[in-house]
């Protein structure tokens, strides 16, 4: 009861805040009343606009129409391009996506014409952040990448950090959490050295979402917690809803059922209030968790069945295919297999088309694309650092060998004037001097050579980490086919299991058809298909592994080859089990009659032997 007290009390403060927003409004509106400039007036009308997304949804859109007419009709770039922003965002609060982004692309098209790269990358970047929401992941990514070029350009470090923090973002939805990291703390840093304490709470929350994966809890709640209070004194609530999901799923897996659900409670009341669609749902589908830990399967079905027509409305591919899973656990726990079996499909072929083996290849292939391009560009920059070393050089030797000249010809005029003695004693002192410009040319020439092979060596550097790069992104390219065969060969054998369970139990005629089905299954995991794609992304990583294992072992097979490409890329035995789609027995035995093919003695360890082979 009092967890419920506390809520009320959180809408009451958020009602307080609405208060304050109230205060800006009225100044606002005061000053746009006193203006007689027109291009004034629109930015105030853009800011108005702005200040009642907040809270008042519809007083945001009219504000917003009022500053696209005013820029329509003073021919102000600025003005159309800002109102467009804000109809943009409306869209996104209440969840239209396709209308957001038609309108974030309208501002993008003025941005271009006013030539501002600020603006420019802005623009991208938002765009890239709708391509995000909808999962279109190989389409977000140049949008951001391309921001950052126009961030770069401009000198914008806080703009660089917030797409970082959009890179991460992707790279943790399709698993490359280590890239994922790499992105957020370069994006926590600049939020540091800029103090953009929205952006470093945004970063926290999603690294905190990170830790909680990885079951680091406390260091995910005391980035929760801390990401919450910046949003809190910033008054962002749209934000604060995302950390106080986060804080209630912390508490679901700490099994304190009452405590996550008062966070889920309070995020949704915020989305509620702010008429966030796509929050909603996103919130609906965090609260069927706790009503399974706390067995109300009932609850949590009728919840998620709720969140996904909403889910669907708002394009929000991912958590959709989420909840599908979730209704299929459930409906498991129900003892109802075949309606288990029909989400858990819709769920497959959904996810299926969200991170599909290509997508993500282009995601990887634009992210190395870009490293390479800033490579390129820093030895480029090396190159004209050392063009500019040599000409200096150069004109620091014309300069001395000028000097020279110019010291022969006045000790020649002085010898011709002066008495022999002193002549004796201007040559000597001349040699001497002669001696000392000798000393610098050398010098300069030793370190002439001396930078040039300094250079040669930092180009060889870069271009040695180049190619690391490349090579690693094959090795990236590799393991990702490997994972994706192996990921359908066991999505494959999960529907085969669920539509085993429905042969025992269903009519003649329809376990008829499911056999077939069974038999298509099994078929489908024994093609070859996917094993010549793997052998040709293997062979272009591990050249002449295959020409030469057989040249010194002609009796393998065409099944041993693949077991030791297999263990070449150290894979245990239950993975090339589910990629062979065979029992761990039968690996087991493969190993031996492959041992003994290779003639390797009780000793000797077959993965070692193949991997240093």
């Amino acid at each position: 009861m009092i967890k419920y007290y506390l809520l009320l009390l959180f809408l009451i403060v958020l009602r307080v805040s609405h208060f304050s927003a109230a205060e800006k409004l009225e100044s606002l509106l005061i000053e746009i009343e006193n203006t007689s400039t027109e291009a004034k007036k629109g930015r105030l009308l853009n800011l108005i606009a702005d200040q009642y997304l907040d809270y008042d949804l519809d007083a945001a859109k009219k504000y917003a129409y009022l500053a696209l007419e005013n820029g329509e009709q003073n021919d102000n770039i600025k003005v159309m391009s800002d109102a467009y922003v804000n109809l943009g965002n409306y869209y996104n609060i209440k969840g239209d996506l396709d209308s957001n982004l038609y309108f974030y692309e309208k501002s993008y098209q003025l941005c271009l014409t006013g030539k501002n790269k600020n603006d420019i990358a802005s623009a991208l970047n938002r765009i890239g952040i709708v391509y995000e929401y909808k999962s279109n992941y190989n389409a977000a990514t140049p949008y951001f990448l391309k921001a950052i070029e126009y961030y770069q350009q401009a000198d914008n470090q806080k703009g660089i950090a917030h797409v970082y923090n959009s890179l991460g973002i992707i790279n943790e939805r399709i698993s490359n959490k280590e890239k994922a990291l790499f992105y957020y703390q370069k994006a926590l840093k600049i939020h540091q050295q800029t103090a953009d304490k929205i952006g470093y709470a945004s970063t926290l929350n999603n690294i905190g979402e990170m830790h909680a994966e990885a079951e680091a809890a406390k260091l995910a709640f005391d980035a929760f917690k801390k990401s919450a209070s910046i949003f809190i004194e910033k008054g962002n609530f749209l934000s604060l809803a995302t950390p106080y999901n986060n804080i209630g799923a912390l508490y679901l897996k700490a099994n304190q059922l009452d405590s996550a659900k008062f966070y889920h409670e309070k995020a949704l009341a915020l989305y509620l209030n702010l008429e966030n669609k796509g929050g909603v749902a996103n919130t609906y589908q965090q609260l069927s968790d706790v009503f399974v830990a706390e067995n109300e399967l009932d609850s949590a079905e009728y919840i998620l069945k709720k969140a996904i027509p909403i889910l669907k409305e708002v394009g929000d591919l991912r958590n959709q295919y989420l909840s599908l899973l979730k209704l299929s656990e459930i409906n498991t726990q129900l003892k109802k297999p075949e309606i288990a079996l029909t989400y858990y499909v819709q769920y497959a072929n959904l996810k299926d088309s969200v991170l599909n083996g290509r997508m993500l290849e282009t995601v990887n292939e634009l992210q190395e694309k870009y490293s390479s391009l800033e490579k390129d560009k820093q030895i480029i920059t090396l190159e004209k650092e050392a063009t500019k070393k040599q000409i200096w050089l150069f004109t620091l030797i014309g300069s001395v060998l000028i000097l020279l000249f110019v010291t022969f010809f006045f000790i020649y005029r002085f010898r011709i004037k002066s008495k022999l003695l002193e002549q004796n004693k201007l040559v000597g002192k001349q040699q001497k001097e002669l001696s000392r410009l000798s000393i610098q040319k050398s010098e300069a020439e030793n370190n002439l050579l001396k930078k040039e092979v300094e250079t040669q060596q930092e180009l060889n550097q870069l271009t040695a980490e180049k190619f690391k790069a490349e090579l690693e992104h094959k090795n990236r390219e590799l393991i990702s086919l490997t994972m994706h065969i192996q990921n359908k060969n066991k999505v494959l054998g999960d529907i085969k299991i669920a539509l085993q369970s429905v042969v025992k139990i269903a009519k003649s005629e329809v376990a008829l058809s499911t056999k077939k089905i069974i038999k298509d299954i099994d078929f489908n995991m024994k093609l070859d298909t996917d094993w010549n794609q793997f052998k040709v992304h293997f062979d272009s990583v591990n050249v002449g592994f295959f020409k030469d294992l057989q040249t010194e072992f002609p009796a393998l097979s065409q099944n041993d080859l693949k077991l030791c490409a297999y263990l070449k890329i150290n894979l245990s035995s239950k993975e090339i089990a589910q990629l062979l789609n065979i029992s761990i027995a039968g690996i087991n035995k493969s190993r031996n009659r492959l041992r003994k093919k290779l003639n390797l003695t009780p000793n000797e360890n077959l993965t070692t032997f193949i991997l240093g082979f």
